[in-house]
């Protein structure tokens, strides 16, 4: 159905990625992530130039034999949910395109170069992130070529009034950010989706082969990898986002302090137990000791460092991190202040960064689990193999 767009796609992927190399090796955008100016510009440009215009050509020229096997039927369909989820993809690629090349486009018409700066790029990719988590639920409730109204209501009813009480529970919590209350409900209302195709499944399964709950639930997967592992790798996104909309609640503190004093972060309280100054042949360092306490019980000691080496007389800091499922405390020593007397230290809570691990682990597993061959196929080659051998002999 979408070939041409198909192509299209894979074609921009990769001139795009051509080009993003383009940038950083020409000297054109000035960035951190670029080197410095070399020869390598006007040749990745003389290559890009041929490769999209080959691949211009190639695509006019078959486009007969891309020509659609179908047409669209209905803009309420999965056929349309892939094409929405599409969408938002190539919108989000021309923000972050625009973004990137602007410095060079102001600098071509007003000789200044205009940066443009993260919130720019959070106000434009922050909504379109969480349009694309909505459709990585709302997908898998469509029908192909048509959705009804009433299986609209059917599947979209307990799950959207759910996420009402959901959203509404988190408001007396007292989370008041608009994109956290929109980010965390969208994804209880994607968690219940998957979760509800699973369980549907599986009862189904349950039911018809006589088998407990976990087995038909096991055997359900092993016979639809590819669909399966495509809700385990929804999963996963659902908890990055999760993890992503934590960095609305971040906090931070910054304190000078000698030995024995106090200072607070949120529930925790740090005291300063020691401060060392060591040396060795390629450093010295100086390492703050700090107890941290919640509630008046002790939670566990941290020891920031900063070390200055001698040869290449760089200073460098080695951070402490307490990290659990619900936050990380993050540690940095900034060095001494001014008369010598008391280090600066500065403290991170970063709640829920540990769910963007725990969402990329099972997004790895998730799509190796969707590469597993489906449990009939086995079967089927299995056979094959019998026949082939007693055909053989």
């Amino acid at each position: 159905m979408l070939k041409i767009w198909n192509m299209t796609m894979v074609i921009a992927t990769y001139l795009l990625s051509i080009f993003g190399t383009f940038l950083t090796r020409s000297g054109i955008v000035s960035s951190v992530h670029a080197f410095s100016n070399s020869g390598l510009g006007p040749a990745f440009s003389v290559f890009l130039i041929i490769a999209t215009l080959f691949s211009a050509t190639l695509l006019l020229y078959r486009r007969k034999d891309l020509r659609p096997d179908e047409e669209m039927k209905s803009l309420i369909s999965r056929e349309s949910g892939f094409l929405f989820n599409n969408l938002l993809f190539l919108l989000a690629t021309i923000a972050v395109l625009w973004g990137t090349l602007f410095p060079v486009i102001s600098e071509l018409f007003t000789g200044d170069q205009i940066t443009v700066g993260p919130p720019w790029f959070n106000n434009i990719m922050i909504p379109i992130g969480l349009a694309l988590l909505l459709l990585t639920g709302v997908g898998p409730l469509l029908a192909w070529r048509h959705t009804s109204v009433e299986t609209l209501k059917r599947s979209f009813g307990l799950p959207i009034l759910g996420s009402a009480v959901f959203v509404s529970i988190l408001i007396g919590f007292g989370i008041r950010d608009g994109w956290a209350l929109g980010s965390f409900t969208i994804s209880f209302f994607v968690m219940w989706t998957i979760v509800v195709e699973f369980a549907k499944g599986a009862k189904i399964r349950s039911k018809n082969a006589g088998e407990n709950i976990f087995i038909a639930l096991y055997m359900l997967s092993r016979k639809n990898t590819r669909r399966y592992g495509g809700y385990i790798i929804h999963t996963a996104i659902v908890l990055m986002f999760v993890g992503f909309t934590g960095n609305a609640f971040d906090s931070e503190t910054r304190a000078e302090v000698g030995e024995g004093d106090v200072f607070e972060l949120g529930p925790y309280t740090f005291t300063s137990t020691d401060i060392q100054q060591t040396e060795t042949e390629n450093y010295s360092s100086e390492i703050l000791e700090l107890r941290m306490d919640k509630n008046g019980q002790e939670v566990t000691h941290l020891s920031p460092e900063r070390r200055y080496y001698f040869a290449s007389e760089q200073p460098s800091t080695e951070v402490d991190i307490y990290s659990t499922l619900r936050e990380d405390i993050y540690v940095v020593l900034s060095g001494m202040t001014n008369d010598g007397e008391k280090v600066i230290v500065q403290v991170y809570r970063n709640p829920l960064v540990r769910m963007v691990w725990l969402g990329s682990f099972i997004l790895v597993f998730g799509t190796l689990f969707a590469m597993i061959p489906n449990l009939r196929e086995e079967k089927g080659k299995n056979g094959n193999e019998q026949i082939s051998a007693g055909g053989d002999a």
